[in-house]
């Protein structure tokens, strides 16, 4: 197993991988606040040519939305920021209350990465 994150793949190159090793690709997104893993796409996604563009699907007890800078969620193909919602997720920065009203608006936490 391959795994990668922290920063897309575009599908071409991703494509090119697994032609030359096989379906072995795994791809993770996260981040610390948010139990380090949000979203996982596995590698049976992998062998889904359009799925190859996407981070994936999010991991078992996460809601994930992309929301706007009001706190609505985007219509389907818009681009919006990526905000979660577990029980496991961090609720305050220690002694950082702005950050903590920032990164926690409109009762999610909000990555600071967009997609669509």
């Amino acid at each position: 197993m391959i795994i990668y994150g922290a920063s897309p793949m575009s599908p071409t190159r991703l494509q090119q991988a697994i032609d030359r090793f096989g379906p072995v690709f795994c791809q993770l997104y996260g981040q610390t606040e948010a139990r380090i893993v949000i979203i996982y796409l596995s590698k049976a996604d992998h062998l889904v040519p359009h799925r190859l563009a996407s981070c994936g699907l999010p991991v078992p007890g996460t809601q994930v939305r992309l929301l706007r800078d009001d706190g609505s969620e985007v219509d389907s193909g818009e681009v919006g920021e990526i905000c979660v919602r577990s029980p496991i997720v961090t609720d305050v920065y220690w002694k950082r209350p702005e950050e903590t009203a920032k990164a926690f608006a409109h009762d999610w936490l909000h990555t600071g990465d967009m997609a669509r």
